[in-house]
């Protein structure tokens, strides 16, 4: 069962054995300055755990806004990079808007275009995993 790492403003990290989730959603009640701030957040979390407890991650922005702007950009960028750098496979895990698809394939080919992948629903990114041999 999994058990919650880290919780925030708008995600949540959970970690089950050594495969970490998080899930980030929209928030309507916020701006986009204050959902930059939530990204920052999660730099930290995803490095520790890049470093030590976790051997992927699978990233589920599904209910997240469609298009990020430039300071989550950034983050999103940092937080690609601390598994690039730690060698460890960590999927992108888009909704149906292409916008949003690209945008992430875009970050993913910049920041950690070794381990990581990009996906179009929940279950894609968890075969990956499976077949990478990290169970989510």
């Amino acid at each position: 069962m999994a058990e919650l790492y880290a919780e925030g403003g708008n995600y949540r990290i959970e970690l089950e054995h050594r495969a970490a989730y998080c899930r980030v959603w929209t928030r309507r009640d916020v701006d986009s300055e204050t959902g930059a701030g939530y990204a920052r957040d999660k730099i930290q979390h995803f490095e520790a755990l890049a470093r030590g407890p976790a051997d992927s991650m699978i990233l589920d922005l599904i209910d997240a806004p469609p298009v990020a702007g430039p300071k989550t950009q950034g983050a999103i960028g940092e937080m690609l990079g601390a598994w690039e750098s730690a060698r460890r496979p960590i999927a992108l895990v888009a909704g149906n808007d292409k916008v949003q698809a690209l945008q992430l394939k875009r970050l993913a080919a910049q920041h950690a275009p070794r381990f990581c992948c990009v996906f179009v629903g929940l279950e894609a990114a968890r075969d990956w995993m499976r077949q990478l041999g990290h169970g989510t």
